[in-house]
């Protein structure tokens, strides 16, 4: 049951990611994100996934990598747009 009620937190943070993911990608790039901070929410992201997927709670792990496809997607973009994308 637990597993359940914090996946479902973990895809509402996924939509609500999503949409800053499109943002980006309309606006053609992100002003005053901290690439140190989006770095570490992949990281962060990268441990959980892994860690729900080792307490077998599939739930959780299926929000939080839906999670981590949006961080990486906004991190890919803000990338993309800053430096190879002048």
């Amino acid at each position: 049951m637990h597993d359940l009620i914090n996946s479902l937190f973990g895809f509402g943070s996924a939509i609500a990611l999503f949409a800053n993911v499109m943002q980006i990608y309309k606006d053609k790039g992100s002003k005053g994100v901290n690439f140190t901070t989006m770095g570490y929410f992949v990281v962060q992201g990268s441990w959980t996934t892994y860690f729900y997927f080792h307490l077998d709670q599939m739930f959780s792990f299926v929000s939080m990598a839906s999670i981590l496809l949006c961080n990486i997607m906004y991190f890919w973009l803000m990338i993309y747009y800053r430096f190879i994308k002048k």
